[in-house]
Order: structure tokens, then sequence, then C-alpha cells
């Protein structure tokens, strides 16, 4: 476990400093769902390797805080002025058009000193029709935030940074009984209300937070040492014995078989360890689901000693824009 020491909106990690404009994070997961943070390019650039590669941290405000792999983030960078970075990490699921709605979702507005907003943020409406299964017009969003804050399906997150954030529970029948409510009180209605014109019926076409500007791809992950490749030397040989798809690893799997390569006595190599993670990933594992297995290798660690290291290997796309099927390896220990 790393910490994050923090002194208003300005944190450290791993000896670089970074200025955080807005946070928001879900304690139930500890991820991390909005990070806005800005300073040097290297040191944002740092930041953002550090918690991509899985590790967790603690955080000030209270428990610890880590990007997990699902459901993802999207990436916007700009440039200030003054030449700093600002870059900001999305969860997929703040996004209408990139959610899932069968997890939980979330949306926020600029911090108030009001602690209950009077009214929803501007992004609860796109954000509600994404993750309903119900078609819902716009009118009907004052009703549906009110009764999802007082039915618990609609939850303040707590010590956010810079905004006031919720988190949408996918409570289906929950969310059932709260429009039913409505329809029995005539506070929410699918034809004409009395005395008004019809409520038409609208879907998003776009995000709330306008349009994305850069997704963090693979081939930045490589750049930045998140990922290594399995292609090239002096994996690839191996990987093609195992594998007709591209494999790639992540920095801790790399490191671990680095350590052991350069353990007191060792008498393997890259390849060799290589061949052992893939072999067993081919034969002995435990299947988690279609596209993740999970398997156990015995690795000499760096002081020289042979111990079981648990590893995961993913099924999915090669990059955000190239639905090509790729493997993914990681230590199990890294979404821990």
């Amino acid at each position: 476990m790393n910490s994050i020491s923090n002194n208003a909106t300005s944190i450290h990690i791993g000896g670089f400093r970074i200025n955080v404009a807005q946070s928001l994070r879900d304690p139930n997961t500890e991820d991390l769902v909005l990070f806005n943070m800005y300073g040097p390019l290297q040191s944002v650039r740092a930041t953002w390797a550090s918690l991509k590669g899985r590790k967790t941290y603690y955080w000030e405000f209270g428990g610890t805080v880590k990007l997990n792999k699902s459901p993802g983030h999207i990436v916007l960078k700009t440039e200030i002025p003054n030449g700093w970075a600002n870059w900001t990490f999305v969860s997929r699921q703040a996004i209408p058009k990139l959610l899932d709605p069968s997890l939980p979702t979330y949306c926020w507005t600029q911090r108030t000193n009001t602690h209950n907003l009077p009214k929803p943020p501007s992004s609860a409406y796109p954000t509600l029709m994404a993750s309903l299964p119900y078609p819902m017009p716009e009118e009907w969003t004052d009703y549906l935030w009110e009764k999802g804050k007082d039915y618990r399906v609609i939850l303040e997150l707590r010590r956010p940074i810079g905004v006031t954030g919720y988190k949408i529970l996918p409570d289906r029948k929950t969310w059932a009984t709260i429009i039913k409510e409505g329809f029995t009180s005539k506070q929410i209605y699918i034809d004409k209300p009395p005395h008004s014109k019809p409520v038409e019926l609208k879907t998003i076409e776009t995000s709330p937070y306008g349009d994305i500007i850069d997704i963090y791809s693979r081939k930045e992950a490589l750049l930045d040492e998140v990922q290594y490749d399995a292609n090239i030397e002096p994996f690839s040989d191996v990987t093609q014995q195992h594998y007709k798809w591209p494999v790639y690893m992540s920095r801790s799997v790399y490191w671990t078989m680095k350590a052991s390569v350069e353990a007191k006595d060792s008498w393997t190599d890259f390849k060799g360890i290589w061949h052992d993670i893939l072999t067993v990933s081919n034969s002995y594992y435990q299947e988690i689901s279609d596209t993740v297995r999970k398997f156990t290798v015995i690795i000499r660690d760096e002081n020289g000693t042979q111990r079981g290291f648990e590893f995961v290997s993913e099924t999915g796309a090669l990059d955000y824009d190239d639905p090509s099927p790729c493997v993914y390896v990681r230590l199990s220990s890294e979404d821990d």
C-alpha cells in the first residue's frame, strides 16, 4: 500500500507533486470516479502511470483510492498556457454513451456551499436516461431525483474535492416502485398532463461532459511502461508458441520476471519464465469467466526463493479503437 499525502488540493505520489482541481471517490469500490489533476507533464504522467498500474493509495480524506480496471476510465488531456498538463480521468460509468446500466452510475455538479442541492445536476437526466430500463421524459427528472434520494438509490458521495457527486444504484425493483408511485400520485405522466402540451420522449446522443478529447490507449500504456509488449524480443518466440493473438503484460509481471532473472544464483531467463507463465495459463487455470482465467506459477523471487505468484489472463480488445482480440496478463494482486 502506498501513501498519498494531501495539503489542501496538492498531493504527492511517488515523490511527484500534482494539484487536484476535482476528485470524486466511490467508497465501496475505492475507485476514483473523477480525478482532475494538473502540474508539470512529468509529474502528471507519473501519477497516471502509478494509478494505472493498479496500485492502491491511502487517501487522507478517508479510505483508499485506485483506478479499477473495470469498467475503466477515459482520459481528457489539455495543456495550460504555462506549459503544465491538465489530465482528467472520468469513469465510463459517468458517461451516458459509455456506461453499463447494470452497474452503479455517477453524476456531479460544481461544489456549492449548499450541502443538499435544491435541483439535480444538469447531467442527471442523461445519466438516468442511460441507466434506467425505461424511456423517460426530461420532465420526470426532478421527481425521480428527489424520490431516488428518499429511497436511497441516489446517494451523495462523501469527501469530494471541488464537486458534489452522486451515485445512482441500478435497483430496478425500487425504480419501478418510484415510477408507479409517480403515476398513481399524478406527479409524472406518459400522456399529456392536464392543461399542458404532450411530453416528448428524448434520447441522449451526446455526453453532458463534452466531447472525449483523448482516451488512454494501449499504445500510450506501452509508452508509459504501464504495460509491456510480449510480441517483441525477448518474448515474441515464446508468445507465438502459445497464443495466436497478441499478448501484453502488466508492469508488475515484467518486474516480477526481471527480479527473478537478476536474483542471486538465478539460472533462468526471461524466455524461460514467460514460457512457464503461458504454459500454465493454457493448461492449469481456474476459469473465472469466458474471458478471464486465474492461475499460479512457481517463480523465484528477488531473494532467489521459489514461491507461487498468482496471475490473471484476460482476453479483450486490442485497443479502444481496434476490436481485434488480444490477451493481457497481470498479477491478481494488482486489482486488490
